[in-house]
């Protein structure tokens, strides 16, 4: 029980500190216009992605560099060596869900899909693992920013995103969290399926 608890507060502060990094970047970006991140090549699936685009055409996708590579490559071995760590003590958007599920939890409306309904849906990341990698390594254009839940809002929705598809995944990821556990990480998240790909 105390290794639990221990383990689950440990975690807690990681996510809060990923939180905490980037809306102070957000805030500091506001109020200082030399300060103008890059928010698209901090996304580990965007280097796994880009490494496809520079295999392919010889050329890396958009504000990707060598570094953002190696750090999705890191999290692949990581995945294989130790589990879905990534995914349950860094990712923002795995974050924001699961905190919003035990919003629904608490109000009694969160429910697990089971069945054919859940084996079905499932087939949906690997749905957009596909098209990610297949536009990406044709394009070197990042395609899952276009309805990345992260970028969209971090981006302010530039014109890089389609903002019916940020919504849409942006609701994924937060309303329909709050009713379905782990909506977006089980049904919707493309590095999720990746994740699994290795994990098994």
């Amino acid at each position: 029980m105390k290794k639990k608890w221990f383990h689950n507060k440990t975690r807690m502060i990681f996510q809060l500190a990923v939180l905490a990094l980037i809306v102070g970047t957000l805030i500091f970006a506001a109020f200082n216009s030399n300060l103008n991140p890059d928010y698209e090549k901090y996304c580990p699936f965007g280097g796994i992605m880009s490494l496809g685009s520079k295999l392919n055409l010889g050329t890396m996708s958009c504000a990707i560099s060598e570094t953002q590579v190696f750090i999705g490559i890191g999290i692949l071995l990581m995945i294989v060596l130790v589990g879905k760590l990534f995914c349950g003590w860094l990712c923002p958007v795995g974050t924001v869900s699961e905190w919003f599920n035990k919003i629904g939890t608490r109000l009694g409306v969160s429910f697990t899909l089971k069945g054919i309904a859940d084996r079905i849906l499932r087939f949906g990341k690997y749905a957009l693992l596909f098209f990610a990698a297949y536009f990406t390594m044709t394009s070197s254009e990042l395609w899952c920013k276009k309805f990345c839940p992260y970028f969209g809002p971090v981006s302010g929705f530039n014109v890089d995103v389609i903002l019916w598809a940020s919504l849409l995944a942006i609701f994924c990821a937060v309303i329909a969290s709050v009713f379905i556990k782990k909506f977006w990480c089980k049904y919707a998240c493309p590095l999720g399926a990746l994740s699994n790909i290795f994990a098994n």
